[in-house]
């Protein structure tokens, strides 16, 4: 799946062909006491797991920025 999805986004000019593929999971409610085990599993494999507290600081702090020319940052503002 991984390297069909890269091939797909390289013949479409989206990425260049060395572009190393990561995988990365936003949560929403994680289950209570769950989170260590989860987040474990996510670095032992590589992948990059976006907790709730992580993206509830990420949009406070990017709030309180001010005005950025990025798409994202505009939309949390």
């Amino acid at each position: 799946m991984t390297n069909k999805l890269k091939q797909e986004f390289t013949d479409n000019g989206l990425i260049d062909a060395g572009i190393k593929v990561n995988y990365a999971l936003a949560a929403g409610p994680i289950h209570y006491g769950s989170e260590d085990r989860i987040k474990a599993n996510f670095d032992q494999k590589g992948w990059k797991l976006f907790t709730p507290n992580m993206i509830k600081t990420f949009i406070r702090e990017s709030a309180q920025k001010g005005w950025e020319n990025d798409l994202v940052i505009m939309t949390l503002n």
